[in-house]
């Protein structure tokens, strides 16, 4: 999957990441003392390991040294938040959770399924439980497993590892994205403030499912973004077949990427037959928002449904009373507004600690704070940069296609749900564009644009608490 750069190549300075690889060692050891339970500290050996040996044989060499020290910061950062996080609001894995209520039903059935003999019947009635996410369920099954033939039992911290690592490898596909078109210094502050800022950080200490799809969408971005080879083709029909695994909805929209990616290797050749293929990406996101619209998709039970609509329901309606106002418009314009409140939620930010289902704060989940606000700037830099021609035209032309397919996710999601967690695999696309409109502003209208946003979220603010008070 190596690419070629479109801009000169230097090699970065070498800088050994010493400190961090003795945190993460010292980490990994406090746990072992503190769970008992030597499989944790072996399965995160071989994430790492295993994150090292894609690094090597994903990406080109000039680029692997820096990819190494990404890797090993953001390893370190997210482990070490998990740990927080879940020694703090997970006492019983079956009964409590961190973020996402959703990991205890994740839990639960892949608990159940791991203590379970290996038989046709198990997976006659497994399966059915887990028909919805085959993948996730087997990758969780296989870790539990693999703590077994150790002599150890399964734990939500050995489950977690598994997040750690596709937080952590998004970054990593990130810088490589960005290299092909900045220079290592400005990709390097892209990736480390995507990693700190943005909603990804809160991920990293879940036990979910969404982490997964956004790294399978940040690897089909990169193939999608190299260079024309049969084989880059050949791995997205692969990639797009492992996220179905995770939610069908996201494998049905991976088609754009193969679609699109057929597209930009015809164009070359008969504008025609690469007009009929763009047209091929547009209806495969109406078919996929259509998939998405449904709800009740795959919900074993009528009372799960309800339990899910009324969980995200409470949710939003402690965001901002803009949800009802959304939910009058008509169906057409729906989308539109689902957006918006997708990309400005939590509001107020102070919301994003509240967990309504439980009905308390998790303060641990600050990271969602910083990155409603953050989020927000990089829509305002997003929209100023398309607003001006002479910004828009600079974008490179596959870095426009991407894009293109992101907002297509945006929409193809929020035709049905305004849940940012199922939006994710675009953030990185829509994070790239924003930093290459940055970078591409003189210092002082970056200054004021960033001045301007800020006040623009503070007047918001103010007006959101003025009528919250008068009503």
């Amino acid at each position: 999957m190596s690419s070629s750069s479109s801009i000169m190549i230097i090699p970065p300075k070498r800088k050994r990441p010493v400190f961090s690889g003795i945190l993460l060692l010292l980490i990994t050891s406090i746990v072992l003392l503190i769970e008992n339970n030597i499989a944790v500290f072996i399965v995160t050996g071989l994430w790492f390991l295993l994150g090292v040996l894609l690094i090597k044989i994903s990406f080109p060499r000039v680029n692997r040294h820096e990819s190494y020290r990404l890797w090993l910061l953001f390893f370190t950062i997210y482990y070490l938040y998990m740990i927080i996080t879940n020694y703090v609001y997970v006492r019983d894995p079956n009964s409590d959770f961190f973020f996402h209520f959703d990991s205890l039903d994740f839990y639960t059935v892949t608990d159940s399924l791991i203590r379970q003999k290996v038989n046709l019947e198990m997976f006659d009635w497994e399966f059915y439980r887990i028909k919805n996410y085959p993948g996730f369920a087997f990758l969780s099954w296989l870790l539990g497993r693999i703590a077994n033939m150790m002599g150890e039992v399964n734990s939500i911290v050995l489950q977690k590892t598994q997040i750690v690592f596709t937080c952590a490898m998004t970054i990593i596909f990130l810088y490589n994205i960005g290299r092909l078109y900045l220079p290592h210094k400005r990709t390097w502050i892209i990736a480390v403030t995507f990693g700190l800022l943005t909603h990804i950080f809160a991920f990293s200490g879940t036990y979910t499912r969404d982490p997964h799809i956004l790294l399978f969408f940040v690897i089909g971005f990169y193939i999608f973004m190299s260079e024309w080879k049969f084989r880059n083709l050949i791995l997205l029909v692969l990639v797009g077949f492992l996220v179905a695994q995770f939610r069908m909805q996201h494998g049905l929209f991976f088609i754009a990427f193969i679609s699109a990616y057929l597209f930009v290797r015809i164009k070359k050749f008969k504008n025609k037959i690469a007009s009929f293929l763009l047209g091929i990406v547009f209806i495969m996101g109406f078919v996929a928002s259509i998939v998405f619209n449904f709800e009740a998709y795959g919900e074993d039970t009528v009372e799960k449904v309800e339990l899910y609509q009324e969980y995200h329901e409470r949710k939003f309606e402690k965001s901002s009373g803009f949800t009802a106002l959304v939910n009058r418009l008509p169906g057409v314009l729906q989308p539109f507004g689902n957006i918006v409140i997708s990309q400005t939620y939590p509001y107020p930010p102070d919301r994003a600690i509240y967990v309504s289902v439980i009905g308390q704060n998790q303060y641990l989940l600050f990271p969602l704070v910083i990155s409603q606000m953050y989020w927000i700037l990089v829509w305002g830099v997003l929209i100023y940069g398309f607003f001006y021609k002479k910004y828009r035209t600079i974008i490179p032309q596959q870095l426009k296609y991407a894009l293109a397919i992101a907002v297509l996710l945006l929409v193809a999601v929020c035709t049905g749900s305004y849940e940012y967690r199922r939006m994710m695999g675009a953030y990185p696309i829509l994070y790239l564009v924003a930093a290459y409109i940055y970078y591409n502003l003189d210092k002082k209208k970056r200054k004021t644009l960033i001045q301007n946003i800020v006040l623009f979220q503070l007047g918001a603010f103010a007006l959101y608490v003025v009528a919250k008070e008068m009503l």
